[in-house]
């Protein structure tokens, strides 16, 4: 619930260029602090299961996309990238801002303990 109140409230501050509470300049450190708590919250959340490899790819998938959008807006700023490039950041912040990831890594954890698959050796 707290990832879907950051993700609303990240959106109604500092939605888009067009529709925005704060100056335009304040965009980027409010995305990426948000960025930041979900991913905190996802490992808060996901460091107590006992799947421990959700924690792992919640790391991993949370560390791979902060470097791409990294790569590719810090390349925007020194040379000029195809405007598409931007476009994929922007998605792929939107999506790891929302509550999808949690919800989708929930589902999974939920799936392999339904079918037995929760890290526990059979018992024979």
């Amino acid at each position: 619930m707290l990832v879907l109140v950051l993700s609303w409230l990240d959106m109604v501050v500092a939605g888009t260029k067009m529709h925005s509470l704060v100056p335009l300049s304040w965009h980027q450190p409010i995305h990426f602090s948000t960025f930041a708590v979900t991913a905190i919250i996802g490992y808060w959340n996901w460091k107590s299961y006992d799947q421990q490899w959700l924690l792992h790819v919640w790391i991993a998938s949370y560390c791979a996309i902060l470097g791409l959008v990294v790569i590719i807006l810090g390349t925007s700023q020194l040379t000029t990238i195809d405007h598409r490039y931007i476009g994929l950041a922007t998605h792929l912040r939107t999506i790891f801002l929302s509550p999808l990831p949690l919800l989708i890594f929930y589902i999974v954890g939920s799936s392999n303990k339904l079918h037995g698959r929760d890290g526990e050796k059979p018992v024979p």
